[in-house]
């Protein structure tokens, strides 16, 4: 659903400074120049008029700069799917935004997707004027059935697993969230009659993760997390990898704590252990395909304390936990350079199945941070690329970013290296523009390679409807976690309205692809991925070969499509392939073995 260690350096990707890029600074500059000369004639004409609409104004100048921004930079890519209405969402609260919202998805064994989605009532429940509400839980099978169930509780996430009883025929769903008595649990529910009318969800029982009272359930607080961690491929049918086995990750007094439980045996007590002492934690569970063993990967955020001398400044951290023997390495991901404004809501996910040996990003962290007093970013962390602004096309320091999602699967196989994903898919909202976006991340170079994609089809909801959508809650993304297939993206419009987009596409009009020997970049393909010797690419154009470092190792043409590029003689690793061509610029990562 969701994704650790070593003191990551940051590396960021460095591009060579061409006239392509001269003429894009003309470009904003000039448009810059436009804005300003139309911008301070509009506010003398306010102020012969007297005009007391001067704050609504440079919202509405705000907004036409970001508009004629992505026009220019030609950057956003429109949604190609349409939304799809799914429920109707009324908030408890008079605020209507701290709905809660989670997906998850299976393949079965022909690759066709099993969905469930969660979500609550908004509720901001403090156990004496305010109730708990309701925990929403929505199954939809490929074939157009659905089936939803409604029980007490808030703050729920949702992990949708197989019956080890009965794989690929039968589905279990285990559900995360605060109960009706304000303390924390995990709910399991069988799913049966899958692919045909009589689809149905139906409740097993509950194991419970905390005893103590949560109140206050609004914006950060009390937010439990739920992965899946693998069993090995072709423990169930169609090849796949047998989900089963799951971690729960929350925070409890000050404490991050974790717990471990399997769905076929729901009655069993959950394990629990404790971390560390943070706040916000986020999980993501991984398998190693060389042992078998299981790992979780808890990120979460160390806060101030003021008692230390001198006083501990917030950080964000990173928790990599054997499931096996109970050990833990924690690291320190970033510190925001010392600043006292601190990290909000982060969210991790990783390659559930992970061979150690094969390069790659084993994980993909988000997380919001504030990067200026009134403004926030979305950046994201990963090992080969380093700390990275994932919302850096918005103004730093200027926009209000909020609302993250990261989505990773299983995918097919690299080679011989049962990787996991091609890619990892970062969604989040910049509040100012009331769109939500994704941006896409290469698992292999770890390094976000494409634009940003619209999500949404119709504006979402702004000030005051929907004006602490920073909570992280509203947007959520997965892919199949078994197969790594398809996009599902669900949302909160602000205004009592649920979305869902879902994509199976193989290009991206929103979507994951599983790992495979050719790389698709916008214009052509790259082959074979992992190479010993050579590469092909039905492409002509210039080329240039990076490392990950940002270093220039190769160049030259490439006259004909029929001509190879010799890459025998580059160190083994991860690599990028910058090829420019009549059509533009592309970017084929790719693996020298």
């Amino acid at each position: 659903m969701r994704a650790r260690n070593g003191g990551l350096q940051v590396k960021r990707w460095a591009e060579p400074f061409t006239l392509f890029h001269y003429h894009f600074l003309f470009l904003d500059l000039f448009i810059t120049f436009i804005l300003h000369f139309f911008f301070t004639i509009k506010k003398y004409t306010e102020w012969k008029t007297k005009s007391k609409n001067t704050l609504r104004g440079g919202a509405i100048f705000l907004a036409a700069m970001f508009s004629l921004q992505q026009q220019a930079n030609a950057q956003v890519v429109a949604p190609t799917f349409p939304q799809q209405f799914l429920a109707t969402a009324t908030p408890l609260s008079s605020i209507n935004d701290d709905v809660t919202v989670n997906c998850d998805m299976l393949s079965n064994a022909d690759g066709q997707p099993i969905r469930a989605i969660v979500w609550d009532d908004g509720s901001r429940g403090n156990n004496t004027t305010l109730p708990v509400g309701m925990v929403h839980l929505y199954v939809a099978d490929y074939a157009g059935h659905s089936f939803q169930v409604d029980f007490p509780g808030a703050h729920p996430d949702v992990v949708l697993c197989d019956d080890p009883n009965n794989p690929g025929v039968n589905y279990r769903v285990a559900v995360a969230h605060v109960d009706a008595a304000f303390t924390l649990r995990v709910s399991y529910y069988f799913i049966s009659g899958v692919g045909s009318s009589s689809l149905a969800v139906g409740y097993i029982g509950f194991q419970q993760l905390s005893y103590t009272p949560h109140y206050w359930l609004f914006d950060t607080e009390v937010l439990p997390h739920i992965d899946i961690t693998p069993d090995l491929p072709g423990t169930a049918p169609g090849g796949l990898p047998l989900m089963h086995r799951f971690v729960a990750t929350f925070e409890n007094a000050g404490g991050i704590y974790y717990a471990t439980g399997d769905v076929g045996t729901p009655t069993t007590p959950l394990s629990f252990a404790l971390v560390d002492y943070g706040t916000q934690p986020d999980v993501s569970g991984e398998t190693d395909v060389t042992t078998g063993n299981g790992y979780a990967n808890i990120v979460y955020r160390k806060d101030v304390v003021p008692q230390t001398v001198p006083p501990t400044l917030p950080s964000l951290a990173l928790a990599r936990v054997s499931l096996t023997s109970g050990t833990f390495t924690i690291s320190t991901l970033d510190n925001n350079n010392g600043n006292t404004r601190g990290f909000l809501l982060p969210r991790i996910e990783s390659m559930n199945l992970l061979n150690p040996a094969a390069p790659g990003a084993e994980w993909e962290v988000a997380c919001i941070v504030n990067d200026a007093p009134s403004a926030t970013g979305v950046y994201g962390y990963n090992t080969p690329a380093g700390k990275r602004a994932l919302s850096s096309y918005f103004s730093p320091g200027s926009v209000d970013e909020r609302a993250l999602a990261v989505a990773a699967g299983t995918g097919t196989t690299m080679g011989s290296s049962p990787i996991g994903n091609r890619q990892y898919t970062v969604g989040y909202f910049p509040r100012q523009t009331r769109q939500l976006y994704a941006r896409v991340v290469d698992a292999v170079t770890g390094i976000e390679t494409r634009p940003y994609y619209q999500i949404n089809n119709t504006t979402l909801f702004d000030y005051p409807t929907y004006y602490e959508a920073d909570v992280a809650k509203s947007l959520a993304i997965s892919n199949c976690s078994n197969s790594g297939r398809g996009t599902l993206s669900v949302w909160y419009d602000g205004n009592q309205n649920m979305f869902q987009k879902l994509s199976m596409s193989v290009s991206v009009q929103f979507k994951a692809t599983g790992v495979e020997d050719v790389v698709n970049g916008e214009h052509g393909k790259l082959y074979p991925n992992p190479s010993t010797d050579y590469i092909r690419l039905n492409e002509i154009g210039v080329y240039k070969i990076y490392d990950m470092q940002g270093r220039l190792i190769m160049n030259g043409e490439k006259k004909t499509e029929a001509e190879t590029i010799n890459v025998e003689k580059l160190p083994a690793g991860a690599y990028m392939l910058q090829l420019q061509t009549e059509s533009g610029k592309d970017n084929y990562p790719f693996i020298k073995q």
